[in-house]
C-alpha cells in the first residue's frame, strides 16, 4: 500500500495560491515547503488585497516577486490571464501554468458571439 501512495504522489502536481498581500510576504518560504511543485499567482484577488486595479504596476511587481521566489526554490509558477495576449505575456515572463478565462467569462463570450451573430442575421436589407 505506501508503494501505490507513493506511486500516486508522484502524479499529483500540488499548487499553492499566492493571493494575497500576506501570501505574498510569505511567498518566500511558502516556495521552500517540501510537497509544493508550483505556486499560482491570482491577479484579481492579488489586486483587491492590494488596493490597485489590474494596470497598476504593483501587480506586475507582485508577479515577478512570485517568478523569483519559486525560481530560486526550483518550484513552477501558474497564473490566470485573461486573454491569449495575457497568457503570451505569462509565459515569456516564466509561467508553465496558464488559466485563460473563466468559466462565467467564457460562457458570457459565447452568447455575446451568438447574440451579435443572431442581429446580423436578422437584420433587413
Amino acid at each position: 500500500m505506501p508503494q501505490m501512495f507513493r506511486a500516486a504522489n508522484q502524479q499529483v502536481l500540488v499548487c499553492a495560491q499566492i493571493e494575497t498581500a500576506a501570501g505574498l510576504e510569505q511567498a518566500g518560504a511558502i516556495a521552500k515547503t517540501d510537497g509544493i511543485d508550483l505556486l499560482f499567482f491570482g491577479p484579481g484577488d492579488m489586486a483587491v488585497s492590494l488596493g490597485v486595479g489590474m494596470d497598476d504596476p504593483r501587480l506586475a511587481e507582485a508577479f515577478e516577486r512570485v517568478l523569483a521566489v519559486a525560481g530560486k526554490a526550483g518550484k513552477l509558477v501558474g497564473t490566470f490571464a485573461m486573454n491569449a495576449e495575457g497568457a503570451h505575456r505569462a509565459a515569456a515572463a516564466g509561467a508553465r501554468l496558464l488559466v485563460l478565462g473563466s468559466d462565467l467569462a467564457l460562457l458570457k463570450q459565447a452568447g455575446t458571439e451568438v447574440s451579435e451573430s443572431l442581429k446580423r442575421r436578422l437584420q433587413r436589407p
